[in-house]
């Protein structure tokens, strides 16, 4: 019998992301002697992984391409640096509108480094916001599950833990969603620096370990840009209007984008919530000496 479309989607989605889960889950490692991959000591074909599955979107054809070529993988070492160029490429083209283009450079980061990141909260939010949520969550959930044969650095990562969470929750999960944003702030960073708040780990309702994870996510996720720690932080204030943290790390992302009038009330509203926070208070008034005078 035939497989639907969702069917033959949701296998696509397991098998040409970016073959990350396989490298994932230790069924297929790098030699790095032989620049191929082997599975369970036996060769395969790389480019067995794309046949066989009915029609392919132009960028499934370009991963194809790259995973049973030698380039991407052969001769040397992955620049972390040429896994990123990928990715601004296909940030830069799907903020023009050439959203298969971008596709394309997500999966070909992944397939030179397929637990990046970066490159795979890439193309988790590129699916999300294509309305393809089945793909990325069949995707994150075989990349974040916890197994006793592997650990992966995904599983560690506070903002793709988040997209993952905000998923089962859509999806109708929340005891899954639960255990994932209690994960990402247990394992996520809790601050900017020394002279910055600390966002507390003890949080108690399923709402403020979300909260709470949504920061976490968003200090993590500082080198992707501004506008993504700005997203999350919007989205842990919608949920607890009153976390000072929340309110004063949107101020800080605020004044590196120049929107200081925000920045400013943001501020003034963390003090508030925080007065007896000598960290906060502290971050706060170094915050407002290194901005620009308020006009």
């Amino acid at each position: 019998m035939g497989r639907s479309v969702l069917q033959r989607r949701l296998i696509l989605a397991i098998r040409v992301w970016s073959v990350g889960m396989l490298v994932g889950a230790g069924c297929v490692q790098r030699v790095s002697s032989s620049d191929s991959f082997r599975k369970s000591g036996v060769e395969s074909d790389e480019g067995k992984l794309t046949e066989n599955q009915g029609q392919m979107a132009d960028s499934d054809v370009v991963v194809g391409e790259a995973a049973r070529s030698r380039g991407p993988l052969g001769g040397r070492p992955v620049s972390v640096d040429e896994v990123t160029e990928l990715v601004n490429q296909g940030n830069g083209a799907r903020n023009a509108g050439r959203r298969g283009e971008a596709e394309a450079c997500y999966r070909a980061a992944l397939v030179k480094d397929p637990l990046n990141k970066m490159a795979n909260y890439s193309l988790g939010e590129f699916l999300v916001s294509e309305g393809r949520r089945d793909e990325a969550l069949v995707a994150y959930r075989e990349l974040l599950t916890p197994r006793p044969d592997r650990r992966s650095s995904l599983e560690e990562c506070s903002y793709v833990l988040c997209l993952y969470g905000d998923l089962c929750l859509e999806f109708g999960e929340p005891i899954e969603a639960r255990r994932v944003f209690r994960k990402a702030l247990d394992v996520g960073p809790v601050t900017h620096s020394e002279i910055h708040p600390r966002v507390s780990r003890d949080a108690q309702t399923a709402t403020e370990v979300r909260a709470r994870a949504y920061v976490c996510a968003a200090i993590e996720a500082a080198n992707q840009g501004h506008e993504v720690s700005i997203r999350w932080l919007r989205k842990a204030i919608a949920l607890s209007p009153n976390l000072a943290v929340a309110r004063f790390y949107l101020a800080y992302h605020l004044n590196w984008t120049q929107r200081f009038t925000e920045m400013r009330q943001e501020l003034a509203i963390a003090r508030s919530l925080a007065p007896n926070d000598q960290r906060l208070q502290a971050g706060a008034d170094w915050l407002a000496r290194t901005s620009p005078p308020y006009r």
